[in-house]
């Protein structure tokens, strides 16, 4: 139980930084 925890919360943080990772390369986009 305490390992699948773990892995849904690291599979939460990589889709957080790469959610963040976009935002940065898109905020120099044109209608971003």
């Amino acid at each position: 139980m305490s390992f699948s925890q773990a892995v849904s919360g690291l599979n939460a943080a990589a889709a957080n930084l790469d959610t963040i990772g976009n935002n940065i390369s898109n905020s120099a986009t044109y209608g971003f």
